[in-house]
């Protein structure tokens, strides 16, 4: 998984799996850093994505990667305290893809 701050308090979450059979990646907002529920939009679908109220959870293909921009109704998205276990520009690999 790897996330950054975008501008406008917005967040991109990339979701990756290097498996070799489609998995379901699963990332907590809470573990985002983000507190309530933000709205979720596909950057691949150019789509708004809904019924993800606790966090992320897709199913990503073999050797591929979705990713996502969260966003508050109001703009900016609410994060937690420093001390989030999500790394900041870099990704941490398959083995930590699964957050929760």
């Amino acid at each position: 998984m790897w996330a950054r701050d975008l501008s406008g308090g917005r967040k991109a979450v990339a979701l990756f799996n290097r498996g070799t059979q489609d998995a379901t990646v699963s990332a907590t907002f809470s573990a985002l850093g983000i507190t309530g529920t933000p709205n979720v939009r596909g950057v691949w679908h150019r789509a708004d994505v809904t019924g993800m109220t606790t966090g992320l959870s897709v199913n990503v293909p073999y050797g591929g990667a979705l990713v996502y921009v969260l966003s508050h109704r109001r703009g900016r998205v609410r994060e937690t305290p420093k001390g989030s276990r999500v790394s900041r520009g870099r990704s941490t690999g398959a083995s930590r893809a699964r957050v929760s």
